[in-house]
């Protein structure tokens, strides 16, 4: 699931063509800005907006996180890592 940084600008619709992009069963997710400042909160992610020209951007972190079926974090996997550190974390998670 992909989480939103930017409630005002990443609607339900826009989340779903935008990750459709990348592959038709990823799912967004989006909520209020006080919903997300808890998500980001409890997952520990920065986000800030910065401005930029007429409009914003975001600075944020980017990770994959890996959660085990009680839904607590297992692993947390930076952007860049590679195809063989999920497939060993996948399947040490799904043994369990």
């Amino acid at each position: 699931m992909y989480v939103t940084v930017d409630p005002e600008r990443d609607t339900p619709a826009r989340l779903k063509q935008f990750l459709a992009n990348f592959d038709p069963t990823f799912t967004g997710g989006t909520g209020t800005r006080k919903q997300l400042e808890q998500v980001r909160k409890d997952y520990g992610v920065s986000a800030q907006q910065i401005p930029y020209e007429k409009t914003y951007v975001y600075d944020h972190s980017s990770f994959t996180y890996l959660l085990d079926r009680q839904g607590r974090i297992r692993a947390l996997m930076p952007y860049g890592h590679s195809a063989d550190d999920f497939v060993n974390d996948l399947n040490i998670l799904l043994r369990e």
